[in-house]
């Protein structure tokens, strides 16, 4: 695992399992490993994703369904395998039929979305700790007082030297695995 320079680095929201391919565009499931998964063929897959296609291209950062022809080496026609990113093949599994495989899918988006959710939430805390140690401000009179809508971009030179050592102590301690009491009392000594 890479080490954390920030505390955005270290809770970075995680991908689904299912999602194991990747390439310059990022990450992504083809409707051929979709449609293994849920365990349906192919062409049922095409279809949902010909029935939901405005949906999903609107949950791709350039609008649209990447796709690639696949040539048989006998001839005949091409067979398109759609790239669907993570949102995009979340919003299938989702629409499909109630089945053990589906079920299991849902589960597993579930859980990553739970997991994401509750990373997000700690993230939070800690960075309102660190902004309230290095300014004696939270972040909504950080925003207020100093007219930022981030209110890290809202610290003076000085504050921002504090909160990045509190920081690196911060990450240092999540590393170590301490509980949620245990930095907040660290980090009020400091």
């Amino acid at each position: 695992m890479n080490e954390a320079k920030t505390l955005e680095d270290l809770y970075m929201p995680i991908k689904s399992s299912f999602i194991k391919r990747h390439d310059k565009n990022g990450y992504y499931i083809t409707s051929e490993d979709l449609a293994e998964l849920l365990k349906l063929n192919h062409r049922s897959i095409k279809n949902m994703i010909n029935k939901s296609f405005d949906d999903l291209t609107s949950l791709s950062p350039a609008n649209a369904i990447r796709f690639n022809p696949r040539q048989y080496l006998h001839g005949g026609r091409p067979e398109h395998n759609y790239y669907l990113n993570e949102f995009q093949a979340t919003l299938l599994i989702l629409l499909a039929r109630p089945s053990k495989a589906s079920n299991k899918a849902k589960a597993q988006v579930l859980k990553t979305i739970g997991t994401n959710d509750k990373r997000y939430r700690q993230y939070r805390k800690l960075t309102q700790l660190l902004l309230k140690q290095a300014t004696g401000l939270t972040a909504k009179q950080i925003k207020q007082q100093r007219h930022v809508s981030n209110s890290l971009d809202g610290l003076s030179p000085q504050e921002q030297e504090r909160y990045s050592q509190l920081e690196n102590v911060a990450i240092g301690l999540v590393g170590l695995g301490k509980t949620w009491d245990e930095i907040k009392g660290i980090m009020l000594l400091i």
